[in-house]
Formats: structure tokens, sequence, C-alpha cells
């Protein structure tokens, strides 16, 4: 996630980046939680516990697909919704 973190400091002013750095732990905590939790979840919905051919639970695999689709997605969501910011803006900052 250093890549993340670095785009915190170039995207905001030095007033708001203490800020944007707890945000961004908060978040990454909160995800790192629900991704442990989500094997279990998804064992309490139904889904089966027990290793397939592969060895893999099917909860388990489920649990990853899923936070490689979050994962997708919030990158996706990152590049189409933020514009670059040149070096000369970035030296205002």
């Amino acid at each position: 996630m250093e890549p993340f973190r670095a785009f915190v400091g170039d995207q905001l002013p030095l007033r708001q980046r203490a800020t944007g750095y707890a945000m961004q732990s908060f978040f990454i905590g909160v995800g790192a939680v629900v991704g442990s939790m989500l094997p279990w979840l998804l064992a309490r919905a139904g889904f089966n516990n027990d290793p397939a051919a592969a060895g893999i639970p099917d909860n388990v695999r489920h649990a990853f697909d899923c936070g490689a689709l979050v994962l997708l997605l919030a990158m996706g969501w990152t590049v189409v919704s933020t514009s670059r910011v040149s070096a000369r803006q970035t030296a205002g900052l």
C-alpha cells in the first residue's frame, strides 16, 4: 500500500495530510479486519468450509475473490475519479 501512501501526500495540502494518513490507516485496518473475518462469515452463511479437491475450502476461495474484486474496484475508482496533479501544482501544496 506504499504507493497509496505517496498518493495521499501528493493529493492533499500540508494541513490535511495528517488527517488523510489517519483516514487511510483506519480504512486499511477495517479492510484487514473484514478480510480476515470474511471466510468465517461466508462459512456461517452456508459456504462449504471443507477443503475441495484442490485443498482450498470454498469459503476461503470466495473470500479471496471478494477481496480481489474490492481492491480492483477501489483502484479503478481512484483512476477514474482523480485528476492528475502536475509537478508545478504539487510544489504549491
